[in-house]
Parts: C-alpha cells; sequence; structure tokens
C-alpha cells in the first residue's frame, strides 16, 4: 500500500478530474513538478505534497495535517484580463470547493485549510509569459501514535 500522502495526493487528482470546472484540465500528480514554457502551452494543474505534521491529542493519539499544492499554469500568448479574469475563476473555484470537502476517494481527509498564495506570480507573467497560481491545501486525519 503506498503511503497516505501518495494516497492523499492520489484522491486529490481524481477529485479535481472527477469535476467540471470553468476551464478543462487534466490534473496529475508530481514529486518535482519541472516544465519548460513549451510544456505550458496547455492549461497545466499538478498536485504535489509539500509537508506533513503530527499533533498529539491525546496518549496515543494524534492528529496528521497534510499539505498539498495544486498549482495552476499556462503559458499565456497575450496577457489581457478576460484570459487572466478565466485562470483566477478557477484557481477560486478550486479553492472554495476543496475547503471543508472530503474527498471521495478518501473519505477520512477533510479539508480543513485552503489558501491560494500566490493567487498569481507576477513574477512568471513578466519574466515568461506564464500564468501560476498555487492553492495550498491542508487535510486533517485521524490516526493512532504507538506509544
Amino acid at each position: 500500500m503506498p503511503a497516505i500522502t501518495a494516497q492523499l495526493t492520489e484522491a486529490i487528482v481524481d477529485e479535481l478530474n472527477g469535476e467540471a470546472w470553468t476551464l478543462p484540465f487534466a490534473a496529475r500528480r508530481d514529486y518535482r513538478p519541472r516544465y519548460t514554457v513549451a510544456d505550458l502551452a496547455n492549461l497545466t494543474v499538478t498536485v504535489s505534497p509539500r509537508t506533513l505534521a503530527i499533533t498529539p491529542v491525546a496518549r496515543g493519539l494524534a492528529t496528521p495535517e497534510y499539505t498539498i499544492d495544486i498549482a495552476i499554469q499556462q503559458h499565456l500568448n497575450q496577457e489581457d484580463n478576460d484570459t487572466l479574469d478565466a485562470l483566477i475563476m478557477l484557481a477560486e473555484h478550486i479553492t472554495q470547493h476543496m475547503i471543508n470537502h472530503r474527498l471521495r476517494a478518501m473519505p477520512t481527509a477533510l479539508c480543513i485549510r485552503a489558501t491560494s498564495e500566490p493567487l498569481y506570480s507576477i513574477d512568471h507573467l513578466d519574466d515568461h509569459r506564464v500564468f501560476t497560481s498555487l492553492i495550498t491545501l491542508t487535510y486533517a486525519l485521524t490516526a493512532s501514535i504507538d506509544p
């Protein structure tokens, strides 16, 4: 059985790919997302694990929190407001959809925090004409720890 982090990340990919969004994409899981500008000609959504924090809540009990990043990226031929509005709207919809949401493939995981920071990267737009938005999700699970 894969690590919980891999299971959670894959469940998020399945969730994203199972919804109808304002812009079409196929999310994928990747530990080291590295793309060239040419790779980002089409809308690219990448899901990657970031951190694991375990907080004890009682003797032998802990609450693990898994932080997962969703990157939304696309190389832009033009940087007009309509194009950027559509990409930002997608980031907002994903962020709003995931908060307080249990994944179909992993119902023991609850998204307890969702942030979009940056909402978009000005540096990526300036340097590469690439729209980049980073959504960070934190999931809580209930687990036991051996004493």
